[in-house]
């Protein structure tokens, strides 16, 4: 056995995180810095060991520098693997890939979608892992998107994940503290991600395709705007509290 294809195999992997992040998610279980370390002690151990270690090393190492997940797209029936890593930020020819698998299914126009789309779905990969990710929608570039939609800039994807159950994912989804948009398509049961930076999170649901969407549904918690209005609603004003404090004759 060789090292270089070891090597080769492993820095692909890890070079993301280790040369285009330098600051990595709390949530990530270890830094490219890290992982280049192991593939320097690997570099340095003797053939010996690399031939009886190095296979579960360098699996070790893609799990913790990014999720793998199998992309199935419903409309062309095309199927690619990848290993999204949790910064969003793939290689070329990963990015390439997933840019044509993506396409517009109306119109084929493509375009990258936004690593910050790909920090979710890398988490989705991760929390059901061996589950294949269908897309049912993509980025969108036909007459009927609107320009302002998340999927027009190919910040947005419609999924499933495959054996579990679309209220299941978009709970999952919901709970993750980023600026996102979650939508929950019930007859056609899947759910919408987007990554909307600089924008508050948001969600709604579609209980039968083409009719309203209806946001700050229950499972959202409600809608945060009209909490903060309620609470200062009845809070006091400090006229009224002082006029209450004084004995009454």
């Amino acid at each position: 056995m060789t090292l270089s294809p070891i090597i080769i195999l492993i820095g692909m992997r890890i070079s993301a995180a280790a040369t285009l992040a330098p600051v990595v998610d709390p949530w990530v279980p270890t830094s490219g810095i890290v992982a280049s370390i192991a593939v320097q002690t690997l570099a340095d151990a003797p053939v010996a060991m690399i031939q009886k270690d190095a296979v579960p090393m360098a699996a070790m190492l893609v799990e913790r520098t990014g999720a793998p997940v199998t992309f199935f797209n419903v409309n062309t029936k095309e199927s690619e693997t990848f290993v999204l890593p949790y910064d969003g930020v793939l290689g070329q020819a990963d990015k390439q890939r997933i840019t044509h698998l993506f396409r517009c299914k109306r119109t084929g126009h493509e375009l990258a979608p936004d690593p910050g789309l790909l920090k979710i779905l890398a988490r989705v990969a991760d929390h059901y892992p061996d589950h294949i990710l269908e897309v049912v929608s993509a980025h969108r570039h036909n007459r009927g998107t609107a320009r302002t939609s998340k999927h027009w800039s190919a910040h947005a994807l419609d999924l499933r994940v495959r054996g579990v159950s679309a209220t299941n994912v978009r709970s999952f989804v919901w709970k993750m503290e980023e600026p996102i948009g979650v939508g929950y398509y019930r007859e056609q049961q899947f759910v919408h991600v987007d990554w909307r930076a600089g924008e508050e999170k948001i969600g709604w649901d579609q209980r039968t395709e083409g009719s309203a969407y209806h946001y700050w549904p229950r499972w959202t918690g409600g809608d945060p705007h009209k909490k903060k209005t309620a609470k200062a609603k009845q809070r006091p004003s400090r006229h009224r509290a002082l006029r209450s404090a004084q004995p009454q004759s």
